[in-house]
């Protein structure tokens, strides 16, 4: 995706569906600028990889992050830090198996992680001690 992608938009664009885009990662140089964007929609893609770099630009706006049905199978240490303003982290549909309390680094009091379908094994000790959290129907195989 080209960097200049939402040139135009930065003040006014607040959601932004890239669902189903095939897109192998997450389009941070595109994303950068969208001052406003409070709703990102990267379901059904091939991401497979993910760093708190891909959320910088974004950390006084986006509310909502859905990476539903991508390749994701580990997080890194601090995922989503520096997101403040998240109310909602949608991973399910991916390969995680493990989830570790220091991946979700988002304030917990208002994150909801939602994880069904997800292949999880095991959940650190203090994973889903402050988060809303849904695992329905995990380990579908």
């Amino acid at each position: 995706m080209p960097d200049e992608a939402f040139l135009g938009l930065e003040r006014s664009l607040w959601e932004l569906e890239l669902s189903h885009c095939q897109l192998t990662k997450v389009p941070n140089r595109a994303l950068r600028y969208l001052q406003k964007l409070r709703i990102l929609d990267l379901t059904g893609n091939e991401i497979n990889k993910i760093s708190p770099e891909n959320w910088r630009g974004l950390e006084g706006s986006l509310e909502i992050l859905i990476l539903a049905d991508n390749s994701l199978a580990k997080l890194p240490l601090d995922a989503f830090g520096g997101l403040p303003m998240v109310e909602t982290i949608d991973l399910r549909g991916n390969n995680l198996r493990e989830i570790d309390p220091a991946q979700m680094l988002c304030p917990p009091e208002k994150a909801f992680m939602t994880q069904p379908t997800c292949r999880v094994t095991r959940l650190r000790n203090g994973v889903v001690a402050n988060y809303r959290t849904n695992i329905a129907k995990n380990r579908e195989d």
